[in-house]
């Protein structure tokens, strides 16, 4: 029976490897307590993102900045910023993130809801190279034992030190604050002068901005923006 279940969990991990929405489909009961309605956008949006990391994985120059601007409440952070950077360690647990958010709190929730993925017992028997490092283990900075690391912070706040391969900024302003130029204005700054100098490679570099509440920000430099 051993050996039928390590082929077993081979040809799980192969399946999750080679395909997001499965991925999702599989741990959306760590995420969510709801039952899943998978609405045709939803498997578009993983093909959208594996494109990205496709390149990410090759150290190859991006196509473009991925801008997904959709209403809330259809799982674009569950998939995007939470589940989208697990699924991308399971295939190169080395990249490193940077996330980002109007507020420092929803950030580390997100960032949360990604660790417990990562420390689910089906998870960790599958994928034990993205096991999280002991001393380095908390809510906003967490790494894995093969390099790979989750950075999380705030629109105002400058994560100095900390390079990526991939940035996700999601809602980074408020439905109220967009209406606020300064807000809005704190918002083009973060992505132009500071996340902009926060990469490992310019050129390699995806970004990603989570549910722009609207058009205001210039999509300038490598970022995913949701």
């Amino acid at each position: 029976m051993e050996g039928v279940d390590l082929i077993h969990n081979e040809l799980i991990k192969e399946q999750l490897r080679n395909s997001f929405f499965e991925f999702v489909k599989y741990f959306w009961d760590v995420v969510v307590t709801e039952d899943p309605v998978y609405n045709w956008h939803i498997p578009y949006l993983c093909e959208e993102l594996e494109k990205v990391n496709k390149l990410v994985i090759a150290r190859k120059p991006k196509a473009y900045d991925l801008i997904i601007n959709i209403p809330p409440g259809t799982t674009k952070s569950t998939i995007c910023t939470i589940m989208y950077p697990v699924w991308c360690w399971i295939t190169d647990p080395t990249q490193r993130f940077i996330t980002a958010s109007h507020s420092l709190s929803l950030s580390r929730e997100h960032a949360v809801k990604s660790r417990d993925i990562i420390r689910d017992h089906r998870f960790t028997t599958l994928f034990p190279e993205c096991e999280l490092k002991k001393d380095k283990d908390n809510k906003s900075n967490y790494e894995n034992i093969n390099g790979g690391q989750r950075f999380s912070t705030a629109v105002k706040s400058s994560p100095i030190g900390m390079h990526a391969h991939q940035h996700i900024v999601d809602d980074p302003v408020t439905a109220k604050g967009v209406l606020s130029k300064l807000l809005r204005d704190d918002g083009n700054e973060f992505m132009t002068q500071t996340l902009s100098t926060r990469k490992v490679d310019k050129k390699s570099l995806a970004s990603s901005l989570v549910n722009l509440l609207n058009t205001f920000l210039a999509v300038t430099g490598s970022s995913t923006i949701c």
